[in-house]
């Protein structure tokens, strides 16, 4: 349709309700495409580590002040906004009592629509 499937991605991310921001978390190598193209479409972004993926999304929580994260992979560009939204309330719920939720631990939506949310303390 013309544009990038990551862009097309964080639209539907976006619809969701019970989302307040969007960050691209992506690695620091050089050149990277998706940073040029975060850039040019004025979406934030973080680049960090290219093999320490837990201490990569710690460290773009620290820097915009995120409560929590959810991971929404690209390799699931089917994401729904409605998905997202029933993830982050569940989590929401129950908050008290979890630090993580997913529904692909076990698989309980079809493929492609992964999504986890994760209470990283910042401490």
């Amino acid at each position: 349709m013309g544009k990038e499937l990551l862009l097309h991605v964080i639209e539907r991310i976006e619809m969701a309700k019970t989302v307040d921001d969007v960050v691209v978390i992506t690695t620091s190598t050089p050149e990277n495409p998706i940073v040029d193209l975060c850039i040019n479409a004025g979406i934030k972004y973080y680049k960090g580590s290219e093999t320490d993926l837990l201490d990569r999304h710690y460290q773009a929580t620290k820097l915009y002040d995120a409560d929590f994260v959810v991971k929404v992979p690209l390799d699931c560009p089917l994401s729904d906004h409605r998905v997202v939204d029933e993830v982050i309330s569940l989590w929401k719920e129950y908050q008290d009592s979890y630090d993580y939720v997913s529904n692909y631990h076990p698989p309980t939506f079809p493929d492609g629509l992964d999504i986890s949310l994760c209470l990283l303390s910042l401490v």
